[in-house]
């Protein structure tokens, strides 16, 4: 991914939700289409938009790393500063310091809202605070994370409607 990291994560992680949600509506409906030449073209195009979202999500995890990365022992204060207020500035460390105030933060990135409802966000907080605890993560990469969880989630869902959906082929193929 080339650009500025903030822009550019977030335009990949949009056009991923897109191939997966697009492949887990292509794969449901193939699994309840008739058996045809309608049918195996939805399927194709299914399995198509998966591959591509699994790509696209890599690179994400990639990128993730990268922009999340901790600092290295000989960067300058000055640098770091500058690196964290261009991920705060690109919106991708949180500013919220825990609890409510973090919820908040959360629920009201329309960035977050875009792909994920109120639940899910406050079930991957919930999810992620208590790792937080655990593996003592930095707490400013807590939206990445979820992200990267969702977009996880999305995509076994999808592979799982492709088991099905390849079933379903081979016994009518």
């Amino acid at each position: 991914m080339v650009g500025l990291p903030g822009r550019r994560i977030w335009i990949e992680v949009d056009r991923c939700v897109r191939f997966v949600h697009d492949a887990i509506t292509l794969f449901g409906r193939y699994i309840n289409l008739a058996p045809d030449t309608q049918s195996r073209s939805c399927y194709y195009q299914a399995r198509g938009n998966l591959r591509r979202a699994t790509e696209i999500y890599g690179e994400i995890v990639q990128e993730a790393r990268r922009i999340a990365r901790p600092p290295t022992e000989h960067a300058s204060e000055e640098l770091m500063a500058r690196k964290r207020k261009l991920l705060e500035d690109d919106r991708i460390l949180v500013r919220g310091k825990a609890g409510a105030e973090l919820e908040r933060e959360l629920l009201q990135d329309d960035l977050l809202r875009k792909w994920l409802g109120a639940e899910e966000i406050r079930r991957l907080l919930a999810h992620y605070l208590e790792q937080q605890e655990i593996r003592r993560r930095q707490l400013p990469n807590i939206k990445l994370r979820i992200l990267l969880a969702y977009l996880d989630e999305r995509l076994k869902r999808a592979q799982e409607l492709e088991a099905k959906a390849k079933t379903r082929y081979e016994t009518h193929h």
